[in-house]
């Protein structure tokens, strides 16, 4: 975790970063759509991209525990990993 940011902090910027991406998702590739507006991948994309700008000062970002996963076991580092794991439970 970076810049002092608490764990329920930390589970909470995860949370609203996963919900935004998963919601991106899901509105982006719903076949019931009657308004097929632009590219559901540019759009998802974007989302990543905008998560991971807002997400990155506090907790490194993840927004999905396999991808932190592979930095933790190079570093040897798994303090804070448990919470990308509990959010990606949600």
């Amino acid at each position: 975790l970076n810049n002092e940011t608490s764990p329920g902090q930390a589970v909470t910027v995860e949370l609203f970063l996963t919900f935004q991406l998963v919601l991106c998702v899901l509105a982006s590739t719903d076949e019931r759509r009657e308004d097929p507006v632009g590219s559901p991948a540019l759009s998802i994309g974007l989302s990543v991209a905008v998560g991971h700008l807002l997400g990155i000062r506090y907790t490194g970002c993840s927004m999905n525990p396999a991808r932190s996963f592979a930095p933790a076991v190079i570093v040897g580092d798994f303090s804070d990993h448990w919470l990308f794991w509990v959010v990606g439970k949600f």
